[in-house]
């Protein structure tokens, strides 16, 4: 989906390679380290940090990185932030023999030894054809080009997941990355012009020697390298305790605007879930998952929000608790509406918040996964129509007695908290993960 974004291809009569980005991933940093029995010391994980460099030195936001022939390939950015990323590496080839080299630094910034334990290669490499020549042809002559990643002394890698050891960047100083783009001399030739797109490159530096990654929860959905991360991508989770994500065995989410402060990113599920966990994706779902946005105290219809999404929220965190653990929030909301003041978000999910939800515009169709699996009737504009699933709850009030809910016709709406079918609401709860991609 959304390939269009996801990479840059190169206009030229006979070939261009497409690298995207390469970035710097950073371990969990260990929070606290025991002494004997009567000490503790907690490390500031803000005081370790690795960035790319253009030229060893800068510290920049945003640098500029040159390849060493400019003949062969474009201007590659540096964005240095949470996650630090260099993109836009290309090369234009125009016969076997060419390669283009680009020539960066790591640098640590933090005051802590930083190990390299991992060079990884994600994503495949995918070779599309242009205009006069085959599919066969330009599989031929992709099999000569290749990439390879240098970092300080060791030898080059190339492929999937390379394991590091004895490799270590001491606080202050630099080391130089070169990143290599080649088409082999004795390579085939094709007919016509190709692109080539590589996935991404993630260095992996961390605060010990022997860090192992937590298997991750999510994969992207697409057979095209990413960007980055951007608002709508596709991603299957593996959400329940036993699902395999090699296996494909997961939910649909897509990424909701915004990044967090420590780099998580935050996912909305593909359907609306009832009390017992089930998707709800189809009029074969019996249990709709109908709930009021708070309907405690036996108040009725006469329920004010100034305790928050209570109801909304307890039914979510039942129809979640088979989730696994490591994605328990723990966040503090503050009502967009400022009707409830704060409250703790400690499940394993959550509703939307309004400003997540807020931009989406159904005229012409961005966005539209939010308000998919919905009910077509009335004005519904839902590609899956879920028969008496009208919408779904946010975190947010409109004033004391309105909360806002997604709707079916691709619009926000402020609706009475309480849900029955005599008040027309029919909402119910889409959960929102938090997870590091």
């Amino acid at each position: 989906m959304r390939s269009e974004r996801r990479k840059k291809v190169m206009t030229l009569s006979i070939l261009a390679v497409c690298v995207l980005t390469i970035s710097i991933g950073f371990a969990v940093f260990s929070s606290t380290l025991n002494i004997k029995s009567t000490a503790s010391v907690n490390p500031d994980a803000s005081k370790f940090g690795v960035i790319f460099s253009n030229d060893g030195n800068s510290t920049s936001t945003t640098q500029t990185v040159n390849p060493n022939l400019s003949t062969y390939g474009g201007a590659a950015t540096i964005t240095n932030g949470i996650n630090p990323v260099i993109s836009g590496l290309s090369a234009k080839f125009t016969a076997p023999g060419d390669s283009v080299t680009y020539t960066f630094y790591a640098k640590n910034t933090g005051e802590y030894l930083a190990y390299l334990n991992y060079i990884t290669f994600i994503g495949n490499k995918t070779c599309t054809p242009g205009t006069g020549t085959t599919q066969a042809l330009v599989d031929s002559a992709c099999n000569g080009i290749s990439m390879s990643v240098k970092v300080g002394n060791d030898a080059a890698v190339t492929g999937s997941t390379s394991l590091i050891t004895n490799h270590t960047l001491a606080a202050g100083t630099r080391e130089q990355v070169v990143v290599t783009i080649s088409y082999a001399s004795d390579a085939a030739r094709a007919d016509g012009s190709f692109t080539v797109t590589f996935g991404d490159v993630m260095l992996t530096y961390s605060s010990v020697a022997d860090f192992v990654p937590e298997e991750p929860i999510c994969k992207l959905v697409d057979d095209v390298a990413p960007t980055g991360i951007s608002e709508g991508d596709e991603y299957l989770c593996a959400v329940e305790e036993g699902m395999d994500l090699e296996s494909d065995e997961g939910y649909t989410f897509f990424v909701l605007p915004g990044q967090n402060a420590d780099g998580k990113t935050n996912l909305i599920m593909y359907a609306n879930i009832n009390a017992s966990g089930q998707p709800v994706d189809s009029d074969d779902v019996e249990d709709k998952g109908e709930v009021s946005w708070y309907n405690e105290n036996s108040c009725g219809d006469e329920c004010t929000n100034e305790y928050g999404p209570v109801t909304a929220m307890n039914y979510l965190n039942t129809a979640t608790s088979s989730w696994k653990e490591e994605l328990r929030l723990n966040e503090t909301y503050t009502d967009e509406g400022g009707v409830y003041g704060t409250i703790t978000l400690n499940g394993k999910a959550r509703l939307p918040k309004l400003s997540e939800v807020s931009n989406y515009d159904e005229e012409n169709g961005t966005n539209a996964y939010l308000y998919d699996y919905l009910d077509n009737e009335w004005g519904g504009v839902s590609v899956h129509s879920v028969t008496d699933v009208w919408g779904y709850w946010t975190l947010a009030t409109e004033d004391r007695y309105f909360a806002i809910a997604v709707l079916n016709g691709g619009y926000l709406i402020d609706n009475g908290i309480v849900a029955d079918w005599e008040d027309g609401s029919n909402k119910g709860v889409r959960p929102v993960i938090t997870v590091q991609l």
